[in-house]
């Protein structure tokens, strides 16, 4: 009933006005494709764990107090950067068709499902990401890319990178590898 609620006042939220009343207990918001170019407000959402932002106009992203936040989706936005650092019940990131240059999910222990895509990434730290099961890192400027700890992956899409060599012998649950 909130989400309507939200969905029906969205202009409230673009002009920087968000109705505070039950707002910390929505859990999940859904903000896609509503041309939207900041989310100022969002950082009210604190019971928050799931996020729909994708296809905007976002350059940015507040999420430093949204700790409750597991899924992200922030696809086709003009984001050139995304702090996760604070977010450490992140399980699942969607943020592929962006402008990253960067992306340091090294805090991001819980991340099971990377979707980055279509970025101008060119080196993305997993070591600390054992638990991961399924990147799409496709499409960025990887000269390589260490999968060595990242024993749990099962599906690995990184085709259109400069890859010379890697290395997936200790990824023994792999089944489904796209590298060309």
């Amino acid at each position: 009933m909130l989400q309507n609620y939200i969905e029906a006042n969205i202009t409230l939220f673009i002009r920087n006005y968000v109705p505070t009343s039950n707002i910390n207990t929505v859990a999940s918001l859904n903000v896609s494709n509503k041309n939207i170019s900041n989310l100022t407000g969002i950082e009210a959402f604190v019971g928050l764990t799931g996020l729909n932002c994708s296809n905007n106009s976002l350059t940015s992203i507040n999420l430093s107090v949204n700790l409750a936040l597991s899924s992200l989706y922030c696809s086709h936005n003009d984001l050139t950067t995304l702090d996760l650092s604070g977010n450490l019940a992140l399980s699942n990131l969607f943020c592929h068709d962006n402008s990253l240059s960067n992306l340091d999910l090294t805090y991001n222990i819980s991340i099971n499902w990377i979707y980055c895509n279509n970025n101008l990434l060119t080196s993305l730290d997993l070591s600390n990401n054992i638990n991961v099961t399924s990147i799409n890192c496709s499409n960025n400027s990887f000269a390589s890319l260490d999968m060595s700890t990242n024993t749990a992956l099962n599906d690995l899409t990184c085709h259109n990178n400069p890859i010379a060599v890697l290395d997936l012998s200790a990824n023994t649950a792999l089944n489904y590898l796209a590298c060309t």
